[in-house]
């Protein structure tokens, strides 16, 4: 459907849409976002073609600027490279407004399950602790994808001796 048939139906909904942020991108690149009236201070977006930068309760409209213009930048990376970036972006220009509590990518493709699933939660430095074990993770996003498919492939183990990530 498109995004914006999407958002008016999850509006239509929600009887708590006033306190709801939502941001549909379709797969044509098409955006819609919602930003209610009664979120916490400051909340906003920003949309491009192919991607929607949403926040709230971060310092200002700027986040959400660095964010869409970290994303706009890096289009010859993963998607989920870009994603980290655009968060890191996010909370270099000043990130939530009650200092950072927890950080998450999120990445889903073709599959049922998704590509990238990190979370970090209740994290003095949440951003910098989502990079590390991104950059950890990001050798073996292709292993896990190939190996939902076929189990018989040879183990993580054995895939980073190959890489010479593992003795």
């Amino acid at each position: 459907f498109p995004a914006a048939k999407v958002l008016a139906e999850l509006m239509a909904s929600d009887p708590y849409i006033g306190k709801r942020q939502l941001s549909v991108v379709d797969r044509d690149g098409r955006t819609a976002c919602h930003t209610g009236a009664e979120t916490r201070a400051w909340g906003g977006h920003v949309t491009g073609r192919n991607f929607a930068a949403a926040a709230n309760m971060v310092v200002g409209e700027r986040v959400v600027k660095a964010m869409a213009e970290r994303f706009e930048g890096t289009a010859d990376l993963a998607l989920e490279e870009r994603l980290l970036q655009a968060i890191e972006a996010a909370h270099a220009a000043g990130g939530e407004a009650g200092g950072e509590h927890s950080a998450g990518l999120l990445v889903v493709d073709r599959d049922v399950f998704p590509r990238v699933d990190l979370r970090v939660d209740e994290h003095a430095t949440a951003v910098a602790e989502l990079r590390r074990i991104f950059d950890v993770y990001k050798p073996l996003i292709d292993f896990f994808q190939e190996r939902a498919a076929d189990p018989t492939i040879p183990s993580v183990e054995e895939r980073l001796r190959a890489q010479g990530r593992l003795r």
